[in-house]
């Protein structure tokens, strides 16, 4: 439930500075530990996926993980927003008292054209004070047809804000979708994407705070209700996206997809099946 505290702008602090241009990968809890060494580097860090994330976070932490850890409680999954839906104070300060860098909203999916529900959660995330980024679950179409009113509702929160885009695909393989962003970036409001593509690297380019990369197919699509079922892939570094590994082992493949990296450890990744962040 929300408080009747004073509206506290900006949402700063060290926590989110630490943050500024880091590429963090995002996981689900059970995957927590398997991938912490990969993250735990400098510009690296962790998004961990649903309420049970938390107690995950705790143990990276005590565990001598250094990198940031978020938390993305994923309601957006299940629940939709409007202008009454409230957001839970009490998953703010789970988050500040487990010493995480920033606390993320548990919000719900801002459907199209859903104006109401997009103020409700700037509206509230303001409200939490300093070291809160709202989550903006939104239908793609925010990124279009309502790119005006998302750039002017969010530069007046003056809050960082992270976005979910939901895409059958990738949102940023859709030029319309990247000018959008690019639009948003220019405000000058700190802004993170979460369950992105690799193509998420080039946001960082343009002035994106920070994007969390899905280390499952998963991972790297936003809010939906339909469930979906990962389809194992490997990430291959030169063609900077996932690759199904079903395609790793058609003909003719073993000339075209091999890799000597020290992470696979063989040559050819259709026998090896794996490869870094993108083993599924």
């Amino acid at each position: 439930m929300t408080s009747g505290r004073r509206r506290a702008t900006g949402g700063g602090g060290p926590g989110l500075r630490d943050l500024r241009g880091s590429l963090l990968v995002q996981a689900s809890p059970d995957d927590a530990a398997q991938i912490a060494p990969w993250a735990d580097r400098p510009g690296g860090g962790l998004v961990l996926t649903g309420r049970d994330g938390l107690a995950a976070a705790r143990e990276l932490l005590a565990s001598g993980v250094r990198c940031p850890v978020l938390v993305d409680a994923a309601r957006y999954m299940q629940v939709r927003t409007h202008r009454r839906s409230q957001l839970s104070e009490s998953w703010i300060d789970w988050q500040r008292s487990a010493g995480l860098p920033v606390a993320l909203t548990d919000s719900g999916y801002v459907g199209q054209g859903d104006g109401d529900g997009l103020c409700s959660v700037l509206t509230q995330a303001a409200a939490f004070g300093p070291g809160v980024v709202a989550v903006l679950p939104l239908h793609a179409s925010w990124l279009v047809d309502d790119i005006d009113r998302l750039c002017a509702e969010v530069a007046a929160a003056e809050i960082p804000v992270a976005l979910v885009v939901e895409h059958n695909a990738d949102p940023l393989g859709h030029l319309p979708m990247v000018d959008g962003l690019l639009r948003l970036l220019m405000l000058g409001v700190p802004v993170m994407l979460l369950r992105a593509d690799v193509s998420a690297v080039g946001v960082l380019c343009f002035g994106g705070h920070a994007v969390a990369v899905g280390l499952r197919e998963s991972m790297r699509r936003g809010p939906t209700r339909r469930p979906r079922q990962d389809r194992p892939g490997v990430l291959v570094p030169q063609l900077l996206r996932f690759v199904e590994s079903q395609r790793l082992a058609g003909p003719g493949a073993a000339a075209l997809w091999h890799c000597d990296c020290e992470v696979c450890a063989d040559p050819d990744l259709a026998r090896s099946g794996r490869h870094g962040l993108g083993d599924e």
